[in-house]
């Protein structure tokens, strides 16, 4: 995604992307952009931090905790995908339940 930035000339943009490798060499080339921030992949504590921000009330701690350890290499976006597949599978379940109990 490409935004204007609000502290730069008009002809600055900032740019982001979940995964740089997937980025075309000609747009990375020297001069195209002013600089590159890389960030690192989340620590256990740190995976932990932003599951127990996503789970809200929906987890106890001791499931965070298995969760941000069974979750290496997982970023936020990978662990905002997770929760919302987890959170549609147990939406599923619940229809389906509440189907076979109106039977």
């Amino acid at each position: 995604m490409f935004e204007p930035c609000p502290i730069c000339t008009d002809e600055a943009k900032k740019g982001y992307i979940w995964s740089g490798f997937q980025v075309d060499l000609s747009i990375r080339r020297a001069g195209r952009l002013s600089s590159e921030v890389w960030l690192g992949v989340p620590s256990i504590s740190e995976r932990a931090d932003i599951l127990s921000f996503l789970l809200r009330r929906d987890a106890s701690m001791d499931l965070v905790r298995q969760l941000a350890a069974a979750t290496p290499g997982y970023v936020g976006a990978d662990l905002l995908r997770l929760c919302d597949a987890v959170r549609e599978k147990m939406q599923e379940r619940k229809k389906v339940h509440l189907f076979d109990s109106m039977a």
